[in-house]
């Protein structure tokens, strides 16, 4: 086995959330990029920056904090569900009222986020919450 592949499985969770901790950070850059910032919009930029928070974090912490990391975690996939039922909210007639709008920006030029983009926030909170729960405890 050469060093490079000892090394990212000796240290696989830590990359791991460290990766989640960049994807979280790379939501936070699309939501402000589109504009995604407006009433409940809020939630999501807000959940971005907890899950980059709580990313670093599960680097350093141990004993009740990791289960309170890992709960964190817990709740922003949460969250993210939400979301993704909130962009699906409305039925029919927010469906072609949400085509118009799309049609019409992208037609402005600008950038719209997918209506389930917020299960991305799901997923890197789920990947984080198993690598924290994956990742050994230092000796004290």
């Amino acid at each position: 086995m050469n060093q490079i592949t000892m090394l990212v499985q000796t240290r696989f969770p830590t990359l791991v959330l460290l990766g989640v901790a960049a994807g979280f950070g790379m939501l936070l850059a699309e939501l402000l990029l589109t504009g995604h910032t407006e009433g409940t919009q809020r939630i999501s930029v807000l959940t971005s920056v907890l899950g980059i928070g709580l990313g670093l974090m599960a680097l350093w912490v141990s004993g009740w904090l990791r289960g309170l990391v890992i709960a964190g975690f817990a709740l922003l996939a949460l969250v993210g569900v939400y979301g993704a039922l909130e962009h699906r909210e409305g039925g029919e007639g927010r469906e072609a009222q949400t085509q118009v709008r799309f049609i019409s920006e992208r037609e402005e030029g600008k950038a719209t986020p997918p209506p389930l983009a917020p299960l991305s926030l799901s997923g890197l909170a789920l990947l984080g919450g198993l690598a924290t729960l994956a990742k050994r405890e230092e000796a004290a």
